[in-house]
């Protein structure tokens, strides 16, 4: 907020656009810049200390914290996680998880749900850190579900207790078809199976562990794979990967990219057809 002599945006309009989002971004936790509201009111409020110290800030600064930015990082603050109304961890399993996992078994002949796995020795730990940190809460049966979803989920310990509560939750659902979660560096399924080759899987994050879990499957014999994901590296991944494991039979593979009416299914088959296999092996 100090005084620069880039282009800048100054006036009452531009006042009045930080007096009113900052305090809106930084309540739903969703500052897209490193900022505490605090240090910027030296007690007579917000808008007497960016007055009095004549402040300007440059115009992708202004862009960041306008209101059609504001209005999408509230629309994704309260779609994001869709599990606020139930009351304990129990009730979020059985009336939201469930549910949507139930419905895949009527489709699919082997379902498998892969969550991220958080190590301390690690740089990602470090990155995540610089993004802020959430209040540690016990996830239990029994335990209540956190109100601010987005910074209990900032903390590493929490995801990782959440993750391995769902997956104990599944193993034990009963399910028409073999749903397998990963569990840490384990696996965990409804069904008894032999686990031994799918338990070793040292990879952190969930977009690379996807294809791990996806060479199993094809040795089964399966043709086709569906994978549901909303980050691009697992539309590059898959199209990487697609040629090895067309090797051992898989035949299709498909990604539902995105949520609701802008997702859309790529077929990750007929991409690598057009551009050639051999140009695939540079992807990352």
């Amino acid at each position: 907020m100090s005084p620069r002599s880039n282009p800048a945006k100054r006036g009452e309009d531009g006042y009045c656009n930080i007096i009113r989002n900052i305090p809106l971004f930084h309540s739903i936790n969703e500052l897209p810049i490193v900022l505490d509201p605090e240090r910027i009111d030296e007690g007579e409020g917000i808008e007497n200390t960016l007055r009095q110290n004549k402040a300007k800030y440059h115009q992708c600064c202004g862009l960041l914290i306008s209101n059609s930015r504001l209005q999408w990082a509230e629309k994704r603050a309260s779609t994001s996680v869709p599990v606020r109304a139930a009351k304990t961890f129990d009730d979020c399993a059985k009336e939201e998880i469930l549910p949507r996992v139930e419905s895949y078994p009527t489709k699919y002949q082997r379902n498998d749900i892969v969550y991220d796995a958080y190590k301390l020795d690690c740089l990602k730990t470090e990155a995540r850190s610089k993004r802020g940190k959430g209040v540690r809460r016990r996830v239990a049966s029994t335990s209540k579900t956190p109100q601010n979803w987005k910074n209990f989920l900032r903390d590493n310990d929490n995801k990782t207790e959440l993750f391995h509560f769902l997956a104990d939750k599944l193993s034990a659902a009963d399910m028409t078809s073999m749903v397998m979660m990963t569990k840490g560096e384990d696996v965990c399924c409804n069904g008894a199976i032999a686990l031994e080759d799918l338990a070793s899987c040292t990879q952190e994050e969930a977009d690379t562990r996807i294809f791990v879990r996806t060479r199993p499957a094809v040795t089964e014999s399966r043709k086709a794979l569906m994978i549901k994901a909303n980050d691009t590296d697992v539309v590059v991944t898959a199209i990487s990967v697609f040629p090895s494991l067309k090797e051992f039979g898989l035949e299709k593979m498909w990604i539902v990219f995105g949520q609701g009416k802008k997702s859309r299914w790529i077929p990750v088959h007929e991409v690598v057809n057009t551009i050639g296999p051999e140009n695939t092996r540079g992807l990352p």
